[in-house]
């Protein structure tokens, strides 16, 4: 037994000198691959710690964010903890964080908080920090990036911790046309020649999701009978079938008109669907339509829309006086057609609507009127794409001139919430000061607030100013969110967020609710609802006046408690 312990002993020493001599030679970079043992796997060769070295050790090696759609951006957390085992002195040198994404133009993920933004960071045995990385979905297919950290760790001076972003499966709609030599200009040449001629019109799915056609119609220049000159629809997509994904529906667009003394003819098909990408503004997709001859002595619309990019709640100027007849000089004796081909939500763009320019009590939206000049208000963040049509005395038309506002947020208080069972409906709550929750007046929620539903909008505040007033994005009820709601400045008082389990009778549902203010995200909270028509008193939120005109938005959690309530009011 003596001489067994002794060499096990002599063995210890042995291999304690080995592993003394690994720690402390640097690595050979300079190693000749041919003379490492073949049967040695090359990649396993790590450098190796003492005792008394520091080591960065991350909560994670990877980072992913899946989900959302474009009108999110969702924000995960990296803990680096120095895991030393006896270290001492300084500690752990944390000296910079970068990220790396994209091709260098575009750049989906952002690093906030950064606790060595400013100045390193020395961590000592057991201490952490904090990292967050938020992501803004920029493609609809998968987004890769790094995330690196510099330290002073002998093994990992810069450790990778990998990002990858990927958007919520979502239906895209897109239209073929048989005279797509311009492949996206989504207009439909019947050509002349003829009484009556039928076209295909292919409505592909290149989402991810299944596409559902909820209506076809012939918005503008419909054959008011058969025989009639103007467009018809043969065969739309009835609103039962769903195309899938990388496939394709085929409705029939027809066009009458006199072979003999052919109309120029133009009009417009809208599709209404369920494509929510890009702040669901394909959700009302337009095809112009065009038949007869080319029309070549016609009035000219021509639009300006400035400022191109607009702050939520201003008030952009449509510019068509420069529109002329058919003689390319005259501006005079024209009439007007104003409207939206597509807007933030897909549907009344929370409620804005073009008015004259000089008189914002007098509506144009698709009618003909004497407004040279219009304006709307952009009520959501997201794209509004105005069209403007043209007329001469003589009942003469133009083609659309077209052109685009991009409405930003500069809300000082978004309160967003996303929920992971895609089969539960659950809704975002927003109660006025000294408001009841599911009254329509003090309440913001998907009956008054969302622009798929036509209640009373709210009016909280200083009557009639919006931007006090709150709005939100979306009801979803197909999915896992977001719904989001915007208040541009709150007036004063003790806000409450509530949310409310409309439906979870196929299976129980996490809801997860984050505050931002002044575009910082203030607080996060969760709460797990099992049962359909309970409720969950979230945050409170107390407004006061700041400085410089904005306000300060005090947000404190409340618990995490789901109790039994009533379904909101939505008696119109």
């Amino acid at each position: 037994m003596k001489n067994f312990t002794a060499t096990l002993f002599a063995l210890l020493a042995l291999l304690s000198v080995i592993v003394a001599c690994k720690e402390d030679d640097p690595v050979d970079t300079d190693t000749d691959i041919g003379d490492i043992d073949e049967k040695t796997d090359i990649d396993k060769i790590t450098c190796n710690y003492s005792s008394t070295d520091n080591k960065i050790r991350p909560s994670a090696e990877e980072l992913e964010f899946t989900g959302y759609y474009k009108t999110f951006a969702g924000t995960r957390y990296l803990t680096v903890t120095n895991r030393c085992l006896t270290c001492d002195g300084n500690g752990l040198q944390i000296t910079s964080a970068e990220l790396i994404q994209g091709d260098g133009s575009i750049t989906g993920f952002t690093l906030s908080p950064d606790p060595v933004a400013t100045s390193p960071i020395f961590l000592k045995k057991d201490e952490k920090i904090t990292f967050g990385v938020s992501y803004e979905v920029v493609t609809w297919e998968l987004f890769e990036g790094v995330l690196r950290i510099h330290s002073d760790d002998k093994c990992s001076p810069a450790l990778d911790i990998k990002l990858s972003g990927r958007a919520k499966g979502s239906p895209m709609i897109e239209v073929k046309t048989p005279d797509d030599a311009v492949a996206d200009d989504n207009k439909m040449e019947f050509g002349e020649g003829f009484e009556e001629k039928i076209q295909n019109l292919q409505i592909n799915n290149i989402g991810s999701a299944n596409l559902t056609i909820t209506a076809m119609s012939i918005t503008i220049g419909a054959s008011a009978k058969a025989g009639d000159p103007g467009f018809f629809i043969k065969k739309s997509i009835p609103s039962d079938e769903e195309i899938a994904p990388a496939a394709s529906g085929i409705a029939e667009i027809g066009c009458r008109n006199d072979p003999n003394f052919p109309l120029g003819l133009v009009g417009e098909l809208e599709i209404l669907n369920n494509d929510v990408t890009d702040y669901s503004k394909n959700q009302r997709f337009k095809v112009d339509l065009v038949c007869g001859p080319e029309r070549t002595d016609i009035p000219t619309a021509k639009l300006t829309c400035t400022p191109q990019q607009v702050p939520i709640l201003t008030w952009p100027t449509l510019d068509g006086s420069a529109s002329v007849d058919v003689d390319g000089i005259t501006t005079t004796g024209l009439s007007y057609y104003w409207t939206f081909a597509s807007v933030p939500g897909g549907g009344s763009g929370g409620g804005a609507s073009i008015v004259d320019l000089n008189d914002k009590t007098k509506p144009v939206a698709n009618i003909w009127s004497d407004s040279s000049k219009s304006t709307f208000q952009a009520m959501l963040k997201g794209t509004y794409s105005v069209r403007l049509m043209v007329k001469n005395a003589e009942n003469v038309t133009s083609n659309w001139a077209d052109c685009e506002i991009e409405a930003l947020p500069n809300d000082e208080l978004i309160i967003k919430m996303i929920w992971d069972n895609k089969d539960s409906d659950i809704d975002l709550h927003l109660v006025a000061p000294d408001g009841t929750y599911g009254d329509p007046s003090t309440d913001c929620y998907f009956y008054n607030c969302s622009p798929q539903y036509a209640g009373a909008r709210p009016d909280w505040g200083v009557v009639g100013e919006p931007k006090d007033d709150p709005a939100l994005d979306i009801d979803n009820t197909t999915g896992r969110g977001p719904e989001t709601i915007y208040v541009n400045q709150p007036a004063n008082g003790v806000y409450k967020v509530v949310v409310h389990a409309y439906d979870t009778s196929r299976g129980p549902s996490k809801a997860i609710v984050k505050a931002y203010t002044h575009a910082v995200q203030a607080a996060s909270a969760e709460a797990l609802f099992t049962t359909t028509d309970t409720c969950w008193d979230v945050f409170s939120l107390t407004v006061t006046d700041g400085t410089g005109g904005k306000k300060n938005i005090q947000v404190s959690p409340l618990g995490a408690t789901v109790y039994p309530c009533e379904p909101p009011d939505i008696t119109p």
